[in-house]
């Protein structure tokens, strides 16, 4: 086994110093981004891939952040990591950095930053159970793509293999190494050739990528998040003894006592509701059903983006399969931005779709008892229009 490496914002790679420019770029003001995916636009995309270490060479009229694997990797493991909060504004979302984050990303050391980064790239998002995420991918990777030809990796860039983005991560962290071919016409980036580093090999023999026989380290385990502890971060502690500190980012409750006034809309009519921090999300579906004089007699689920970007879904007290249950949680506690906004789901049958935008909370107002009806717009659609009692 080859000896240690030395770590710092410039090797092995460019993950440091490039994960730092994402920060930086986003910085104080925040930074806009699509509202469904969450992702930058052409414009922001362009101009950031000229302050990363090795610009993307592409020639797409209207490349998309997918086409930027580099930016995307850095982007998601920070979203994935905490780093990251949105709200709305407008017909887009604003991502905006997490203080608690960054204060505890500056306690740790380069080493400690690097394979932070490293393992939350390898597990992919902690919300998803997908069997394409990087660290299932390595034994592949290490027998089909190294040391091809151009032509061959065009083609496994153009088929679904998405050896791009795994390409992309191997290089951010100085596992391979990348020539980059000259675009084609309108096409995307291009990979030249790609090997192994030294670095690559050092990491890939320690964790036994293509040699499961000695490999005491379980991808599959690791990426169900049942190894508490992190065995990955463990992996590596005796040839870097500075590794110490592990990166976390306390969530808690939000804290926000006081009055939440919500607009709800269906269709052209709309409701505005305050309601006090200590009642339920139970509470403010049956306030919800009682200001369109709806009955309460469907199942209903609560479907949003919280704060850190991840969807979060909460079903009534008599449904299944959730983790948390409307009744379980306060609206204090509900990681929901100021003027973000909710679905309301209510009879999975017909479907009837409610917006739910928390427009402020207001911690000086007049406490409400449960919950009031402060102003209203539009008449409301009947529940069931179509019904006749004459055919019952």
């Amino acid at each position: 086994m080859s000896n240690k490496f030395t770590i710092n914002m410039r090797q092995p790679g460019s993950a440091l110093q490039d994960f730092h420019g994402v920060l930086d770029f986003i910085g104080a003001d925040g930074e806009l981004v699509s509202k469904k995916q969450l992702v930058f636009s052409m414009k922001s995309l362009l101009e950031l891939n000229q302050k990363m270490t090795t610009p993307i060479e592409q020639d797409q009229k209207r490349p998309q952040q997918s086409g930027f694997p580099h930016i995307s990797i850095l982007y998601h493991c920070a979203k994935w990591l905490g780093f990251f909060h949105y709200t709305e504004e407008g017909t887009r979302k604003r991502v905006h950095l997490n203080p608690a984050a960054l204060i505890s990303w500056n306690k740790l050391n380069f080493s400690e930053q690097y394979f932070t980064l490293l393992e939350s790239w390898l597990s992919g998002d902690p919300n998803e159970h997908a069997f394409s995420v990087p660290i299932i991918r390595l034994d592949w990777f290490k027998r089909e793509c190294l040391g091809k030809r151009e032509e061959y990796y065009q083609f496994m860039q153009q088929k679904a293999y998405r050896i791009g983005n795994l390409a992309a991560g191997l290089d951010l962290f100085g596992l391979v190494e990348i020539q980059h071919a000259t675009p084609d016409a309108g096409g995307g980036w291009k990979i030249a050739t790609l090997n192994l580093t030294q670095t690559g090999e050092f990491v890939f023999d320690l964790m036994g990528v293509g040699n499961p026989g000695t490999r005491t380290f379980d991808p599959f385990f690791h990426m169900s998040r049942k190894d508490e502890g992190s065995a990955f971060y463990k992996l590596f502690q005796p040839y870097f003894p500075e590794l110490k500190n592990t990166f976390s980012v306390e969530q808690g409750v939000n804290d926000r006592p006081g009055t939440y006034i919500f607009k709800v809309s269906l269709g052209r009519a709309w409701r505005r509701i305050a309601i006090d921090h200590e009642e339920t999300l139970e509470d403010l579906a049956n306030v919800i059903l009682y200001a369109f004089a709806f009955d309460k007699d469907h199942l209903y689920s609560f479907e949003f983006h919280d704060t850190g970007g991840f969807k979060r879904e909460y079903m009534c007290p008599m449904g299944r399969g959730a983790e948390t249950f409307t009744d379980e949680i306060s609206l204090e506690e509900l990681p929901l931005s100021i003027k973000a906004s909710m679905k309301f789901i209510f009879d999975f049958g017909d479907c009837w779709e409610f917006k739910v935008l928390l427009e402020k909370v207001d911690p000086d107002g007049d406490k409400v008892e449960v919950a009031e009806i402060i102003a209203a717009g539009g008449e409301a659609p009947e529940q069931y229009p179509d019904w006749d009692d004459e055919e019952w």
